[in-house]
């Protein structure tokens, strides 16, 4: 009995299902409409319809999961980029399956298997601005803009006038600065220099004949003044009987 086995197999392997899916879907993304048997249609949509969701959060995450899948990198981004933001409005029911008769030969059950929306054009900025009520993200998702949107092309319009913040204005801005630093400790050393200059004049190093001659003229004064000492009387010495004393 099979119980719990919901999947439709197709009468097909797993791999083979899974290779199937992928190539379909693939080919869903990049034309918009496929061609193919109302089992099978049926067996794609409920699968592609959770990509599209998962696109709606474009984070790494939800691209990785979704990369399993769609493994073609083109692909990938233009349903994230491209076709994700045009069903943010919606809650689910992304694709449409339209009958067109049974196949001659074995009568199998033929649809067109398509997208709602025409996914050739590009999505406004009020759509890629929306968040889906569902969408995980929560509050992290507003504000959130489609790549190459009209303001943050402005944005960036007006970063680029600013030459402070271009790679130029940068580079710019460091050298001027580096220049008054440079000046700066040119000043500084200047400054420390200039009083060593006025010492040096002020005191300048003696030469070896200079300091012999002016220790030979210290010693002569030592002598002359020992020897005004002696000349003196006894009579002008003082004594200390001479020396006034305090009466009380």
């Amino acid at each position: 009995m099979r119980h719990r086995i919901a999947t439709k197999k197709l009468s097909k392997s797993k791999s083979h299902r899974l290779a199937m899916m992928r190539n379909a879907m693939t080919s869903l993304i990049r034309y918009g409409h496929i061609k193919t048997t109302l089992a099978k249609a049926k067996f794609y949509q409920p699968n592609i319809e959770k990509l599209v969701t998962r696109a709606q959060m474009d984070t790494v995450h939800e691209r990785r999961q979704v990369a399993k899948y769609i493994q073609d990198k083109d692909m990938l981004n233009k349903l994230f980029v491209t076709i994700a933001p045009l069903f943010r409005e919606r809650q689910g029911g992304y694709t449409r399956i339209v009958k067109l008769g049974p196949r001659q030969g074995d009568a199998a059950e033929m649809v067109v298997f398509q997208f709602v929306e025409d996914i050739h054009q590009e999505p406004t900025t009020q759509q890629a601005n929306k968040t889906n009520k569902n969408d995980r993200g929560g509050k992290k998702r507003k504000g959130l803009l489609k790549k190459g949107s009209k303001e943050q092309l402005e944005e960036k319009q007006a970063d680029a006038k600013e030459p402070s913040k271009t790679k130029a204005g940068i580079k710019q801005t460091n050298n001027v600065q580096a220049e008054r630093k440079a000046k700066e400790d040119q000043e500084k050393g200047q400054t420390k220099e200039q009083p060593e200059e006025h010492v040096e004049k002020a005191n300048p190093m003696p030469n070896a004949s200079t300091s012999t001659a002016s220790v030979a003229n210290a010693s002569a004064g030592v002598e002359e003044a020992n020897s005004k000492k002696a000349e003196k009387p006894d009579a002008q010495r003082e004594t200390p009987l001479d020396k006034p004393t305090h009466s009380d």
